[in-house]
């Protein structure tokens, strides 16, 4: 059997701010199911110009998957990459360019023309998988989606994380101060209310 050209399966193109859904999701689930995967963090050559890697990458891999998101689109370096694999098979015949669309965005018209694999769609996720490993060539007995859930960092205004706090104040308390610190932490200072006439001491 004649050697391949390709030392890897795939090359993943991707924004360093997806690197979260690329390491702990893309990655393993293509790991798991016997897909040589080339990707900077670990198989770019250290002291090598980022640019002279990544041609290599893209000539080294049979395929180039571009993990397309919003953040994807405003990288200069991600474009270049995908240009890479486009350039050696600009009809698309040898499927060298799969482009998959984990957030909705619109990709240049390079790219528009061909067809991508759709992530955007949870209830459909099992068959972006089907149609992503079909396009590798890899027959899948038992598919092993490595499960990831998106942080979300955003909040409401004026809403806060964390566990609700209830703040009972002393009613002898006056011009009282309340201060609410790390780990929940709640500090009172204050006057105390003077006590009734009836109460004073007696002459």
């Amino acid at each position: 059997m004649p050697k391949s050209k390709f030392d890897y399966d795939v090359f993943i193109s991707y924004s360093h701010k997806d690197e979260e859904w690329v390491r702990r999701k893309l990655l393993p689930t293509l790991e798991k199911q016997g897909v040589k995967v080339c990707i900077d963090f670990r198989d770019f050559a250290p002291g090598k110009a980022a640019v002279l890697n990544m041609q290599d990458a893209s000539a080294r891999s049979r395929h180039t998957l571009l993990v397309l998101t919003p953040d994807w689109l405003s990288s200069e370096w991600t474009l270049y990459e995908s240009l890479l694999s486009r350039t050696e098979d600009p009809a698309g015949l040898q499927q060298r360019t799969i482009p998959l669309m984990v957030k909705r965005c619109t990709p240049p018209p390079f790219l528009s023309l061909l067809t991508w694999v759709d992530f955007t769609d949870p209830r459909r996720e099992k068959e972006a998988w089907q149609s992503l490993f079909r396009a590798l060539n890899k027959n899948v007995e038992r598919l092993t989606i490595s499960r990831y859930k998106e942080k979300k960092t955003a909040t409401k205004s004026g809403e806060q994380s964390g566990k609700s706090i209830t703040i009972n104040i002393n009613q002898d308390m006056v011009d009282g101060i309340i201060v609410i610190g790390n780990q929940n932490t709640i500090t009172t200072s204050g006057k105390k209310k003077q006590k009734a006439n009836s109460e004073k001491a007696e002459e």
